[in-house]
């Protein structure tokens, strides 16, 4: 199952065909969670609620693609989704500023809600084995002002069965298990065993070990832990297996999901960049066959002047487990080019055929192009990814996305630089998809940048773009701002989602034609990743007599 763009195409999996025609979605999806049962499929879109951003969840028929009647509106970034294992729950973790939730399914009708403290708010939670109460984990920002616990809460008399602090182990994560729970934390992790919760030796101790990703076989007989770059396998006692699992992955790369295979013999991780794969069955053979295998990789069993040949029967046996060759690796192919980035002259794709004329072309802008990675040091996003690049349509409006501009940085709007309008198009408003930077938070509005409409008549205009108005200020009264996606970010930037904004900068004189437009910054550096234009609509025709007159 997967979504492109705004488009959902389910596969078989074992010929690769459609099992239907692509269904089109009202908007390109933050989430997709595929029930137990695959007959259902929930996604999440961003929107601009009426508190803040929030996620619009809708359920779908796998077989055939339809929406369910299952639709609700939830206060987000949502931290996590997760199905019951019987597929007629679902739980919903909020932001640190609202609730965890608990809801039916299909119906998406609330079953109880746990709301946040906000000084030591949910940040994961997973349904217990059977499915009825949901084991919660909290975590205060500051010790001082709250305490981290992991909790059984009953959803439906909504109240807490039990309470266990976590001490010093700062926990971010839990997966339940057949007879208890595990839970993940930066110190030392914690296994619970239905009645008391015990801490447990981790090897995986480094400097980027929480990332927040944790997982749990189907039979609750083994779990995985990720850090950055590696991933560490228990059993459900909390017993370690083998070493790291380690990801060869850049710097700035990470683990991002983990999940094994149903029978349990298998490991998926999924970094920003790339995907990982390990074999992770049960050694079946003979002590005594390792022992030689592993006596002929000892440095101490050759002497340094005499090398000691395999006898026949040796090396019968190790081409008999000998797997082969790599495999080969299949080149990707290379899109034609539209341009290069301006910092790092990262290849720039060309716009798709059929885009409109008003989703501006926003290539001599870009700084950077889609699969760009660059140090985080000095950036503000190091990559595009996770968000999705191409048309795609966030709340109603759709956007070319091919790289990202920083604005009062390298980039576009820096000097006199100006993005050419579309000839014979009057423009009512811009459209920008933005991330903006703040020094401190700010409650008010702070004047950030100034988008700048160059008319073709020689005139200008200025449009403020403010904190709290047009663009998040991050200090907890950005209600009013139009917020529309939020990607799936591993744990290890914050508990706090990146959002994009995207304001509806209005065009001061909408008749008069437009040459180009520029954004300039106040001091604060801003990401830009579309422009979409909104077209004057024409004068709706007046019927006189039985005739059209305009």
């Amino acid at each position: 199952i997967v979504t492109v763009g705004r488009q959902l195409h389910v596969y078989d999996a074992a010929s690769w065909r459609l099992r239907f025609a692509p269904v089109t979605l009202p908007n390109t999806p933050q989430r997709l969670l595929v029930s137990p049962d695959s007959r259902r499929l929930l996604l999440s879109f961003g929107t601009s609620g009426r508190v803040g951003f929030a996620d619009s969840l809708q359920l779908y028929d796998v077989a055939n693609g339809k929406a369910l009647r299952g639709h609700i509106e939830l206060p987000g970034p949502l931290l996590a989704l997760k199905f019951a294992a019987d597929a007629r729950r679902i739980l919903a973790v909020g932001p640190g500023h609202h609730e965890t939730t608990v809801l039916s399914s299909p119906a998406l009708a609330v079953i109880g809600s746990y709301p946040n403290d906000p000084y030591q708010p949910v940040v994961d939670a997973d349904f217990d084995a059977n499915g009825r109460d949901v084991l919660l984990v909290t975590r205060a920002g500051d010790p001082r002002l709250g305490t981290d616990e992991f909790l059984i809460w009953d959803p439906k008399a909504d109240r807490i069965r039990s309470r266990h602090p976590t001490g010093r182990a700062r926990p971010y994560g839990i997966v339940a298990l057949p007879h208890g729970a595990f839970v993940a934390a930066e110190s030392h992790h914690m296994v619970y065993d239905g009645v008391d919760l015990r801490n447990i030796l981790r090897q995986d101790v480094t400097s980027d070990s929480a990332v927040g990703v944790i997982a749990a076989s189907r039979d609750g007989h083994l779990v995985a832990v990720a850090s950055q770059h590696a991933v560490q396998l228990y059993t459900a006692d909390g017993a370690l297996i083998g070493n790291p699992l380690p990801v060869d992955a850049p710097p700035t790369d990470g683990i991002a999901e983990i999940a094994f295979s149903d029978d349990g013999q298998a490991l998926l991780a999924r970094t920003i960049w790339r995907w990982q794969f390990w074999p992770i069955k049960a050694e079946r053979r003979p002590a005594g066959q390792l022992d030689t295998l592993i006596a002929r990789l000892s440095v101490d069993s050759e002497h340094p002047q005499r090398l000691i040949m395999p006898s026949v029967s040796e090396r019968a046996s190790l081409r008999r487990n000998d797997p082969g060759a790599w495999p080969a690796l299949e080149p990707r192919p290379v899109p034609p080019m539209a341009g290069y980035g301006s910092i790092d002259q990262s290849p720039i794709p060309n716009r798709s055929a059929n885009t409109p004329a008003w989703l501006m072309d926003m290539t001599p802008v870009y700084t950077v192009g889609p699969e760009s990675v660059r140090n985080s040091n000095g950036t503000i996003r190091p990559f595009l990814r996770p968000y999705p690049a191409g048309v795609q349509r966030f709340s109603g409006i759709e956007y070319d996305l091919r790289g990202m501009s920083e604005v009062g940085q390298a980039g576009f709007g820096g000097g006199a630089k100006c993005l050419q309008m579309p000839d014979g198009l009057l423009v009512t408003a811009v459209h920008a998809l933005l991330v903006p930077v703040v020094r401190t938070p700010e409650a008010g509005p702070i004047t950030l940048a100034e988008m700048i409409l160059h008319y073709r008549d020689g005139g200008s205009a200025r449009v403020p773009i403010r904190t709290t108005l047009e663009v998040q200020g991050y200090g907890a009264n950005d209600s009013a701002v139009r917020q529309v996606f939020s990607p799936k970010l591993p744990r290890s930037v914050g508990f706090q989602a990146e959002v994009l904004a995207a304001p509806r900068l209005a065009n001061p004189e909408p008749k008069r034609p437009v040459r180009c437009v520029d954004l300039r910054t106040t001091g604060y550096p801003m990401l830009v990743l579309g422009l979409t234009l909104e077209p004057l609509a024409p004068p709706a025709p007046v019927v006189i007599s039985g005739r059209n007159s305009r």
